[in-house]
């Protein structure tokens, strides 16, 4: 792409790494700095933090963040850098293409002698990452095998009235008995509430035959990093003092994004799920965000889910793609095969 300008990566502390990424409206919850740490944590990795500035030494004024997580290989050396969903470089002007080469840039410059896989994938939905595509494949990149993933994402901006209107009518009404019930509402980022919350999530999980590592207690944790921020929270739905319900969000950049979430029977006969999904949508556009993205769907596999999704007035879209470099000749071809061999065990 033209005008990639010169930019520089430069390695920041984590302590830093916090206050810079608030920079950028583009930041994803993949990207917060808590979030990088205990994902990379989680599989024996760590997290490297860059401020990306102009010019060849860098001029101090950041003009991107990435947050990448680093899984080394032991004695070939080398191994997997992977930038989910970053790097950050939108500033309230909106994104800037140019900018967002640059970045790219920068951030290959930095792993490129080290005999790295280099994975990324863009903060942008795929319908506006045709800008970065031919910067891409300019690069080296290839576009890694798989699917990018379905979800659905509300517009915040119109007003509260115009966003209940938009919505279906049988979930409207579900809401407005929600609303008409006892149902109370709590927010909070403390540890303790998302523990509370756990024991619904494993319940569902075990009942849909799915789990996952980064559960409430995964996000819980991430939350401790700077609770002050409120970018990881939790909503509980109470009855008096019986939990009805939980979700988790995450509330970074201009977007917040539904993580998890659970009730339980008497909850679903509360319509829970219906009020804390409202009460999300207030919080959001409390706080000056933009979008909602409602985490994910697949018709196929869960049409449930799927059809609550859908019935909220958003628009479906897919996640941008996920590119792969190879900054070497042995570390790149053992990673895949390892994430091979792992898929297949875990089929299995």
């Amino acid at each position: 792409m033209p005008g990639s300008s010169i930019a520089t990566a430069r390695p920041v502390t984590p302590e830093e790494a916090f206050v810079l990424a608030r920079r950028f409206c583009d930041l994803r919850y993949t990207q917060h700095p808590g979030y990088a740490i205990d994902a990379a944590r989680a599989v024996g990795a760590r997290a490297d933090f860059l401020s990306i500035e102009r010019g060849i030494e860098g001029s101090g004024e950041p003009i991107g963040f990435a947050a990448v997580r680093l899984k080394a290989l032991p004695v070939i050396g080398g191994g997997l850098a992977y930038l989910h969903r970053g790097p950050a470089c939108a500033t309230s002007r909106g994104f800037d293409p140019y900018m967002g080469a640059a970045c790219v840039d920068a951030v290959v410059r930095h792993y490129r002698h080290g005999g790295y896989l280099l994975r990324l994938s863009s903060p942008l939905w795929a319908d506006g990452e045709a800008a970065l595509e031919p910067h891409y494949r300019r690069l080296g990149f290839r576009r890694a095998p798989g699917g990018t993933g379905r979800t659905m994402v509300i517009d915040l901006a119109p007003p509260l009235e115009a966003l209940r209107s938009a919505l279906d009518q049988k979930w409207r009404t579900d809401l407005n008995r929600a609303l008409r019930g006892e149902v109370r509402i709590t927010r909070s980022s403390d540890p303790a509430d998302f523990a509370r919350f756990q024991p619904l999530l494993t319940e569902l999980a075990d009942k849909k035959g799915f789990h996952t590592r980064q559960d409430a207690t995964f996000f819980g944790a991430v939350a401790r990093h700077d609770p002050g921020a409120g970018e990881i929270q939790i909503h509980l739905a109470w009855a008096g003092d019986e939990l009805l319900g939980g979700h988790v969000g995450a509330y970074t950049g201009d977007t917040a994004v539904y993580l998890l979430g659970a009730t339980t029977a008497a909850g679903r006969n509360a319509r829970a799920s219906y009020l804390l999904q409202w009460s999300v949508i207030e919080h959001a556009r409390e706080r000056g965000l933009a979008w909602y993205d409602l985490g994910g769907i697949d018709a196929v596999a869960n049409p449930d889910v799927y059809r609550f999704k859908k019935r909220m007035g958003g628009r479906e879209v897919c996640h941008a793609a996920q590119w792969e470099l190879a900054t070497g000749l042995i570390a790149p071809p053992v990673v895949r095969l390892a994430e091979k061999a792992r898929t297949l065990l875990a089929r299995r």
